[in-house]
């Protein structure tokens, strides 16, 4: 998958967890490099989304947390908590 490439979300949809989470990562630190801070942390959820349905809880903790902390830092403070919510449900 090129990082280039940019997708749906049908098309994301369509992929399973891994390639998701691989395509996410890319999308991630596209906006890490672009100095897109809001959209790194869509890319972050995302990423902690599909690990949850890769059964991978702890690692999806970790890219909520990221997330949730890059949303506190733009003053995003509703969203911050929703993602809140997601790792509170994960960690109960």
């Amino acid at each position: 998958m090129e990082a280039a490439t940019l997708m749906t979300c049908a098309q994301l949809d369509n992929l399973n967890p891994q390639q998701q989470i691989e395509y996410l990562l890319q999308a991630e630190a596209a906006c890490e490099r672009a100095n897109a801070a809001e959209l790194r942390a869509a890319a972050l959820s995302g990423i902690g989304a599909a690990l949850t349905t890769a059964g991978e809880r702890d690692q999806a903790v970790v890219y909520f947390g990221r997330a949730q902390s890059l949303l506190e830092e733009l003053g995003l403070t509703e969203q911050a908590a929703e993602v809140g919510e997601a790792i509170a449900t994960l960690q109960s």
